[in-house]
């Protein structure tokens, strides 16, 4: 049995790790199918889960919100050219951080970082 000192250290660490999964993260948000999140451990990691989810095939990025957390997105702008169907949620996850009555939409899937990958 841990000592009380220990206990709230332990627990504060644990704390501390939860609070960085939920922030450090990679969101695969295709045009369809579920959402994906992948948690690297470094910022090279998750550069590399960037290039490998979109086939490195990014043409421009955006800063937007998705379920409550701003993040940097990467499409490929020319999602509308090639004809790719349009992606619902990255379309409202840039509206979000828009200016109001942006009609652009995102065609194709996005890729999206957040926490410190964001910065």
């Amino acid at each position: 049995m841990m000592s009380p000192k220990y206990e709230r250290r332990y627990a504060a660490i644990e704390r501390r790790e939860r609070e960085r999964a939920t922030k450090d993260k990679v969101v695969f948000i295709p045009v369809e199918g579920e959402v994906q999140e992948f948690y690297p451990e470094t910022f090279d990691a998750a550069m590399a889960k960037l290039r490998e989810l979109t086939n490195d095939a990014i043409t421009d990025h955006f800063r937007g919100e998705y379920e409550g957390e701003v993040g940097l997105f990467f499409v490929d702008d020319t999602g509308f050219l090639d004809g790719l169907p349009v992606n619902p949620r990255a379309t409202a996850a840039y509206h979000k951080c828009c200016r109001p009555g942006t009609m652009f939409s995102i065609h194709g899937d996005a890729v999206g970082l957040f926490g410190e990958f964001a910065q």
